[in-house]
């Protein structure tokens, strides 16, 4: 009987692994063991293929040839199993542009089709995705097309883009679409501040101060509240702090509750505590403007082992419930969903916005809106300044019943995020497209209520869509400074990694030069008279003989043997060289 774990005698000799020693990392341990010699390397994997987009007479956006480069890529490099559905979705996504009239069918199908076919997809099953009819993810993709412009027009339903190619809003028109627009501006302007973060604080501070019984009625899924996130984007010392101070001046809401955020769990702490023993609400309106003076304070928390900040966030952005279960009751502090109103603004300088930006498949980003807190158009001299705007909330009680006191969407916007909302259940659209949708929903709706309105117009949802261009093209550049700042950190990386390697490479060659001209001395001290070069380099292991030139030379600028380049023999046609007598 032959021990367990013991190799077989009756295995051929030539298919048994080869017996080897290896010593192991423990001193003095001698380590036999089995180490199949006969088995292949293992695969490697091959860089992924590129592809030249032959333009041509297609006459393509160049933002959508970028768009089709990645998708080809995706395409290209999908792994088995996945091939089928990576060209599906590759298929949606530039049906968008093809929506748009930005880029032709034919290149895409092309394009996507020799990808698909490099990947290794069968031809029938390229076929069967690449079609055209009114089932296909093509077709879907289209339906919501991905335009490169962007005009106001009050009887136009806008857009969203999301291109950082896409131009700058017609600004003027936005602001002269209703009378707080333009006064917003006018005072921002007159206190030397961004307009569009004095609005992003405005529209806050009007969400805040509006019962938090008020929310969006179920278009999909249940209702959704209206809490709103600002992020007022800027360098250090841009005026977000302004910003807050300019729009409480310019705009009288009430007073209103602001907290510092803090934990996770501190932020049910900020609704209500406990006395003795039982819990409290802080507030009778149960609402909270939260503050994050620098974004770095955010990620500090964030990044915080066991952190529960950012997905309290997002809870608190849908009206979720708030705190955590924990088994001590003292301890447990429950803020029941859709009881509360919770709303947040945030300094974010673009160099510091990781924090923020690396939890986008959370969808936390995508829950901001990224307000400008620079204003590169602000004129030399100021207009003067208005006297305060005083708000008050629109009459609800009429309203009130069960699930809330529900705000009327047009029918606009209704469609809008049904069609998104199929496109996803089919497998077509992206997921955090629901939450841009659902962050312009909250814009209209404080546009809505900032008209002192309980019903979202088409106006109010197309001005949301230039408040959500804005945002999307300033939080671009924020991706784009991070992306800079990336490489940049790359390049000094890699440059310094070049630059040891370089060192170590110099030091190891030197040492082999050393190490061929103590062989050389040490032959001709042998030798004790001349002695010909292909001795010398014979006398020399393997792998210094690279290493011979070098050291000749060394030791003869040294001083240290001669060389008679005279001298001639069999095979020898470079001289001879010996030790110098005093060497």
């Amino acid at each position: 009987m032959r021990r367990p774990g013991a190799a077989s005698r009756s295995r051929p000799y030539a298919d048994r692994p080869t017996q080897q020693r290896r010593r192991s990392k423990r001193k003095g341990e001698l380590v036999i063991g089995y180490f199949d010699s006969l088995k292949p390397p293992a695969p490697t994997v091959a860089d992924p293929p590129k592809f030249t987009i032959i333009n041509g007479d297609h006459d393509a956006a160049p933002y959508a040839l970028a768009a089709l480069r990645g998708e080809t890529e995706l395409v290209a490099t999908a792994p088995e199993g996945t091939r089928n559905h990576a060209l599906n979705k590759a298929w949606f996504n530039m049906g968008r542009h093809i929506g748009a009239g930005t880029i032709t069918q034919d290149l895409v199908r092309t394009t996507l089709a020799d990808a698909a076919r490099k990947a290794g997809l069968p031809q029938h099953e390229i076929d069967t995705v690449l079609r055209d009819d009114d089932t296909s993810a093509m077709r879907a993709g289209a339906q919501h097309p991905r335009t490169p412009t962007l005009t106001y027009d009050p009887q136009v339903t806008i857009v969203n883009p999301t291109d950082l190619t896409s131009p700058a809003v017609d600004e003027d028109a936005f602001w002269g679409a209703r009378p707080i627009l333009t006064h917003l501006h006018t005072f921002a302007r007159a206190r030397r501040v961004s307009p569009w973060a004095v609005l992003g604080v405005a529209l806050a501070r009007i969400i805040t101060a509006t019962p938090h019984q008020v929310c969006i009625p179920p278009i999909v899924g249940g209702r959704a509240s209206l809490n709103l996130f600002i992020g007022l984007v800027g360098p250090s010392g841009a005026g977000k702090g302004a910003a807050e101070a300019v729009a409480a001046d310019a705009l009288h809401v009430g007073y209103i509750t602001s907290h510092n955020v803090g934990s996770g769990e501190g932020i049910a702490h900020g609704y209500k505590r406990r006395v003795k023993g039982d819990l409290e609400w802080l507030d009778d309106r149960h609402a909270v403007l939260f503050s994050v003076p620098e974004i770095d304070s955010l990620a500090a928390q964030g990044d915080r082992r066991g952190a529960t900040l950012m997905p309290q966030l997002r809870s608190g952005w849908t009206g979720e419930q708030l705190g955590f279960g924990y088994a001590d009751p003292t301890k447990r502090i429950i803020v029941e969903a859709h009881q509360y109103r919770m709303c947040l603004v945030a300094g974010i300088q673009p160099g510091r916005a990781a924090c923020l930006l690396d939890d986008a498949d959370g969808g936390t980003p995508q829950r901001f809106l990224w307000m400008p807190a620079t204003d590169p158009d602000a004129p030399t001299d100021a207009p003067d300044e208005p006297k305060p705007w005083t708000w008050n909330a629109p009459y609800v009680s009429d309203r009130a019943g069960h699930g809330g006191i529900r705000i009327g969407v047009c029918d606009t916007a209704k469609d809008t995020v049904v069609e998104a909302r199929l496109a996803r259940l089919r497998g077509h659209g992206e997921a955090l497209d629901g939450h841009a949708l659902l962050a312009r929903l909250k814009t209209a709706a404080a546009l809505a209520l900032a008209d002192q309105r309980l019903d979202i117009t088409g106006t109010d949802w197309d001005l949301a869509g230039i408040v959500q261009a804005k945002s999307d093209a300033t939080r671009a550049r924020v991706v784009a400074t991070l992306q800079q700042k990336t490489t940049a950190a790359n390049t000094a990386r890699a440059d310094a990694e070049a630059a040891r390697a370089v060192h170590v490479d110099e030091r190891l060659a030197d040492a082999a030069v050393q190490r061929a001209c103590r062989g050389i001395t040490r032959k001709l001290r042998r030798e004790g008279d001349w002695t010909s070069r292909k001795t010398l380099r014979g006398a020399l292991p393997g792998r210094d003989r690279e290493h011979f030139d070098p050291a000749l030379d060394r030791l003869i600028e040294a001083g240290q043997i001669e060389h008679d380049a005279a001298a001639t023999g069999h095979g020898n046609t470079t001289g001879k060289y010996r030790l110098r007598a005093d060497s």
